[in-house]
């Protein structure tokens, strides 16, 4: 039986802005088209919501840029391969026959390719309809997302009762690895398959998960369409958990740091989940500090833009529109801006020139000496102005101190601490003795220096560092010092790799010398992983036994932080016990802050 192989060159003609392929779908004579992902090697990854061209989009394709496909047939098969600005070339071969072909196109469109002529067609506008409507309104499955916290490791997948590899059902390409990291989905020595990141999978309605389970694993985030799920993966004895769609859904929705709504999610979802009775806040999925917060304060929260790539200063006054449609179709007459994108004045001004009796109010992250920065100035001015017209109603402040500021300059100001949505009785301390953590998002090259901890850590050679968003100035010293490194990011890594990689630690030095409410010292805990921090935050100020042995009270003094982190690790037992009443504490104040900014 004859063979079609196509090999993804990675390559690209002059006018090309890429070296991509996208295959849509096949059929042979008499036969129905047909889309699966069985036919592609693990190089190849699902893309969502394909735009062919004629106003169509389909729901689902198969992309890379350098891999390898086979079909075997008997007479004749026809390939329908998506032809656009960024496709590039692939040789198509049956049995010893070659040809090689660039898929570039000006406009977009879709191309046939057919072994009987081994030549490429364009499709009409009406044979585009008849794929579209040929794929368009097939099941394609569910979209799964699944995130690691500490080891986890997959030991099977199914679908229709047979085996499948979950490299070849994921949907979005894979993360761009960074010195030191590890792929997201790795085979592993039991022949499945160790999951070290945040993964999407799309995944047939029968599809059927299976985790080990046994002393040394971790948990699992799961979520195959009907929320966020938590799978806790630690037991006395091996074994295996097997998870359906069906079993999911029976289990309790886990509302916690861990929120996929970050980078990925499905809009449409969200906003069939809106309560219109109840406040929807709005952030910006880009700034990872304000998502977490946003993420954890607030029950009903949309992202604006839609997902995390898209810087906000892009968004036209189109978007605006669109956007201000979306809100008032939600049916909800309360909103709340978290973070402070000048863009959401335009867009508030624009649901009000419909509705104005809906109402807007503010949550602001940035604290005095950031306040000094012009472009931070510049927007609190603009959002006091706001305030002053009557455009928002309340601003909360998450930074302590702050809110008190500005209620003695007459406006309506309440504070609300950041905390965790996790159960602080569940938090159990990290029992690992040896990693200490730096993690750096890069929000400030001058407020959050982590060379007085690198210093400490010189002090202090019985702990290896993990560290991720260090400059080149904190890589030379790290070089300089010959500090024992077990894993150094260039770059910031993702949150589920950030809190898989964090559970893997001892403790972690967040001392800063300016915060508003930060974010990273209560995940760290919400892990089990102590955390030392500046003196600049309210954070376990009102601890008097915590107080001195988490916050260093002069930031840039190495011996000092390497002193209290010596004693850090020592009492990491005690310290969680204690930090568990704080965070019940911190829990309570946060409620009253909300529930007083949305009175």
């Amino acid at each position: 039986m004859p063979t079609l192989r196509v090999e993804v060159l990675g390559q690209q003609s002059k006018q090309a802005g890429g070296s991509e392929l996208i295959v849509l779908g096949w059929s042979a004579p008499g036969d129905r088209i047909r889309f699966d992902p069985d036919h592609f090697d693990e190089r190849w990854h699902g893309l969502a919501d394909v735009d062919i061209g004629n106003y169509r989009t389909l729901p689902l394709a198969m992309k890379c840029e350098g891999g390898v496909a086979e079909w075997a047939f008997a007479r004749s098969l026809s390939l329908f391969v998506l032809a656009h600005p960024w496709s590039g070339t692939a040789q198509f071969a049956v049995n010893n026959v070659k040809v090689k072909l660039d898929f570039y196109t000006a406009d977009t469109g879709v191309r046939r390719f057919d072994t009987a002529t081994m030549a490429l067609a364009e499709l009409t506008r009406v044979e585009t309809d008849e794929l579209w409507f040929a794929l368009a309104h097939r099941q394609v499955g569910a979209d799964w997302k699944l995130a690691s916290i500490g080891p986890v490791a997959i030991a099977a997948l199914h679908e229709r009762g047979e085996p499948v590899k979950p490299a070849t059902r994921l949907l979005g390409p894979p993360p761009r690895l960074f010195k030191g990291e590890r792929a997201a989905l790795t085979p592993d020595s039991e022949g499945g398959w160790a999951l070290a990141d945040e993964v999407r999978l799309q995944l047939a309605d029968d599809a059927k998960l299976t985790l080990r389970r046994g002393p040394g694993q971790g948990t699992c985030v799961v979520d195959a369409g009907s929320g966020p799920r938590r799978v806790t993966l630690e037991a006395e004895a091996p074994g295996l958990v097997e998870l359906t769609a069906a079993t999911l859904a029976t289990m309790p929705v886990e509302r916690h740091f861990l929120a996929f709504e970050e980078d990925h999610f499905d809009y449409d979802a969200l906003l069939a989940r809106i309560d219109p009775v109840l406040p929807v806040a709005l952030y910006v999925p880009r700034w990872k500090g304000v998502a977490s917060s946003t993420l954890n304060l607030f029950e009903q929260r949309l992202p604006i833009p839609l997902n995390s790539a898209t810087p906000p200063e892009t968004i036209t006054d189109a978007d605006i529109s669109r956007y201000a449609r979306l809100l008032l179709a939600t049916g909800a007459r309360h909103f709340v801006i978290s973070g402070g994108e000048l863009f959401f004045i335009r867009l508030i001004r624009a649901v009000h020139a419909t509705s104005p009796a809906v109402r807007f109010d503010l949550l602001w992250h940035s604290n005095w000496v950031q306040m000094g920065e012009p472009h931070d100035w510049a927007v609190l001015r603009q959002w006091l102005a706001a305030w002053n017209d009557g455009l928002v109603t309340r601003i909360g402040i998450v930074k302590t101190g702050l809110d008190t500021f500005f209620r003695a300059h007459g406006v309506d100001a309440v504070f609300i601490p950041n905390v965790i949505m996790t159960n602080p009785d569940e938090i159990r301390p990290s029992a690992h003795d040896g990693a200490v953590g730096i993690w750096l998002s890069g929000s400030s090259d001058y407020r959050k220096l982590p060379h007085a901890a690198l210093l400490a850590l010189a002090q202090s050679r019985s702990h290896p560092l993990k560290a991720s968003g260090l400059n080149f100035v904190a890589r030379r010293l790290i070089d300089t010092l010959k500090l024992p490194v077990r894993k150094v990011w260039v770059n910031p890594i993702p949150r589920a790799q950030l809190y898989s990689e964090m559970a893997d630690t001892a403790a972690t030095l967040y001392v800063t010398l300016s915060e508003c409410s930060p974010m990273l010292p209560l995940e760290s805990f919400a892990l089990g992983v102590p955390c030392l921090v500046g003196p600049s935050s309210h954070l376990f100020r009102d601890d008097p036994w915590l107080a001195p042995r988490l916050v260093v009270e002069d930031p840039l003094n190495s011996a000092l932080i390497a002193r209290k982190l010596d004693q850090v690790i020592a009492e990491r037992k005690a310290i969680v016990a204690h930090y568990r009443d704080y965070a019940h504490s911190e829990l309570a104040q946060a409620k009253r802050g909300i529930e007083s900014l949305v009175a």
